[in-house]
């Protein structure tokens, strides 16, 4: 995801005067979302429909979500975080319980979004899902074959293997540099529970990674997509919305680049970004006309097929573009679904030994 910040601002048109004052006050919604997250033309006709004004701020990590949302007074009326950031919210009592009766397109769900979503305690009380995905590895066909014939393109241990790793350097491998999204991955290859940060196993996770640390690029969590399109990684651990962008990049772009993906056969993650309404949000009831707006089949499949990610709307299913609700990296099989883990939060203790960890880590050479 791209870094830049972009904000759409309408007025809001005003048809009658308050009670006893003639000055008309626009209504307006503040939104707080990930980049490049939404078709821009959707937001004016917003406006244009309902008269509210939209004040839209982009971000490109739920840290970064997370510290301006737990410092209260943010100033947003939604904010679009990741599921297991939205529990960290839930947990600091920053968030509003979602009031149902005034989001009548949430029946449009699907419901297998909504059950995983369960397993997080409070979620769906709390919480709207908006897009979905899940980490994987994307990898270059052809250089893959030059390179490494025999290799496991259904494993993790494509990278995780030092005989591998070392022959596909010379191409760039990449990881998304997300330490609370890689070790549940690379604890689920190496067979610990997704979530451990105990020592014995943070360590195994530690030698394992450390073998092929000087065979990794780059740990950043956009730069792989550039880095794919145009030839310049040939592996790369991230999440398939933006691996699917790569794709399309390269086509496009007539790179002959063959990207193709893959859910490692000994699991990995399944995420979902989820609306919600700060506890402390000045406009609760336009915060709730816009989600309930971006609930329509309609609006959402045009959300979908602009940012070109999995919708976790159900009744939008008919009117997302084909080659997308076709691509299996977008909409895996219901086979690679039964392989992927929900990531849960935390606890603090947790996160500060991860951290340490992740730094550790890229500080290798």
């Amino acid at each position: 995801m791209k870094t830049m910040v972009r904000k759409i601002s309408r007025l809001a048109a005003i048809t009658g005067l308050i009670a006893l004052s003639a000055t008309a006050v626009a209504k307006e919604v503040r939104i707080y979302n990930w980049t490049d997250y939404i078709d821009p033309d959707l937001i004016t006709e917003f406006t244009e429909k309902t008269g509210i004004d939209v004040v839209y701020d982009t971000f490109d990590s739920n840290d970064v979500l997370l510290a301006k949302s737990l410092a209260g007074n943010s100033g947003y009326d939604i904010v679009v975080p990741s599921d297991y950031t939205v529990a960290y919210l839930i947990q600091a009592n920053r968030l509003d319980s979602i009031n149902t009766d005034k989001l009548p397109n949430l029946k449009n769900i699907w419901p297998f979004v909504t059950e995983r979503l369960a397993e997080f305690k409070g979620m769906n009380e709390h919480s709207v899902p908006y897009f979905w995905g899940t980490t994987g590895i994307a990898y270059d066909a052809k250089k893959i074959k030059e390179l490494v014939p025999d290799a496991p393109l259904d494993s993790l241990e494509l990278i995780m293997n030092p005989k591998y790793a070392e022959k596909l350097a010379s191409c760039g491998i990449y990881m998304i540099d997300s330490p609370s999204e890689m070790l549940p991955v690379i604890n689920m290859y190496l067979g610990i529970p997704a979530e451990s940060t105990d020592k014995a196993d943070l360590d195994k996770a530690y030698d394992a990674l450390k073998q092929i640390r000087p065979y990794i690029k780059k740990f950043h969590s956009s730069e792989y997509i550039t880095a794919l399109a145009n030839g310049d990684a040939c592996v790369a651990l991230g999440w398939s919305g933006d691996i699917y962008l790569a794709k399309a990049r390269a086509k496009e772009a007539g790179t002959n680049v063959d990207i193709q993906y893959f859910i490692p056969k000994e699991g990995s993650l399944v995420w979902f970004d989820q609306f919600t309404v700060l506890k402390d949000a000045p406009n609760k009831d336009e915060a709730y006309e816009f989600i309930n707006f971006m609930l329509e089949p309609e609006n959402n499949a045009r959300a979908a097929n602009y940012v070109e990610y999995a919708t976790s709307n159900e009744a939008a299913f008919k009117h997302v573009d084909e080659y997308l609700i076709k691509d299996e990296i977008l909409y895996p099989s219901q086979e690679d679904l039964n392989k992927l883990h929900i990531k849960q939060p935390y606890q603090h203790s947790g996160q500060k030994k991860l951290v340490k960890f992740w730094q550790d880590l890229k500080n290798r050479k």
